[in-house]
Parts: C-alpha cells; sequence; structure tokens
C-alpha cells in the first residue's frame, strides 16, 4: 500500500466518534464516569440527553485530548 494511503487510513481509524450516536464531525467532549467505566466521548445532542446540570464546555475538549 502506498505510504500516503497508508497514513490516511490510520488517520481515518484513529478518528474520534461520539460513543453513544457515532458522530464524527462535531465538537466532542470527555464526560467523566468517575472510576465507574472508561469516560464517554459525547457530542452536544448526546451530552443534552445525559445533562446532568453542567455545561457541555465545562467538560474538556476529546479532540485535544487526542492530538
Amino acid at each position: 500500500m502506498h505510504p500516503l494511503t497508508e497514513a490516511a487510513r490510520a488517520r481515518w481509524e484513529s478518528r474520534l466518534s461520539c460513543d453513544l450516536c457515532g458522530e464524527d464531525q462535531a465538537e466532542l467532549r470527555t464526560y467523566p464516569m468517575h472510576g465507574w467505566t472508561a469516560d464517554d466521548i459525547l457530542c452536544l445532542p448526546c451530552f443534552l440527553g445525559r445533562d446532568d446540570g453542567k455545561s457541555f464546555e465545562d467538560f474538556p475538549l476529546a479532540q485535544g485530548a487526542a492530538q
């Protein structure tokens, strides 16, 4: 496989997506599960479905953690 094609495939496979709906083009935030399970990565609509009174912006940007 050509090296550029291989690099593109690796970037695609490492792409983050929302754990609930699979969205991968939106801003994603890391939602802490406080050690019970692995933290969730959520888009805004899925976060709003799980809202615990905090703002979406109160949680760390997931894309920043992956870079």
